[in-house]
């Protein structure tokens, strides 16, 4: 039986933790923004996702919002340093408090993607 509160699809990121346990300490879009980046293509379209994740970021910029949770405590919680995909390196910015830096990169591997 599938649960409705933790899917399969929160539980897909390499690093094992479900995406509300760095999500929740964040604001709504910050946190959102995180999300599709964190689950890109496990429910659905990766380039939608990775869209999504840029809306959510462009908010973020626009309202000045701050990260809360850096990328140190990412790293303890994620448990590796090698290996990282494309949208841990977009999240790695966010949580680096660069969301222009972010944007930018998300930008980039949209565009290389869907070309």
């Amino acid at each position: 039986m599938t649960n409705p509160i933790s899917p399969d699809h929160y539980l897909t990121h390499p690093s094992g933790i479900e995406c509300i346990d760095i999500t929740r300490h964040h604001t709504f879009t910050i946190g959102n923004a995180i999300k599709y980046l964190w689950r890109a293509g496990q429910k659905g379209d990766r380039i939608e996702d990775l869209r999504k994740a840029a809306q959510y970021l462009d908010w973020a910029a626009e309202d000045d919002e701050r990260v809360l949770f850096h990328w140190n405590d990412f790293l303890i919680w994620h448990g590796r340093t090698e290996n990282i995909r494309d949208e841990d390196q977009v999240i790695y910015w966010i949580l680096t408090d660069e969301l222009c830096e972010a944007r930018l990169m998300l930008a980039e591997l949209i565009e290389s993607i869907d070309g």
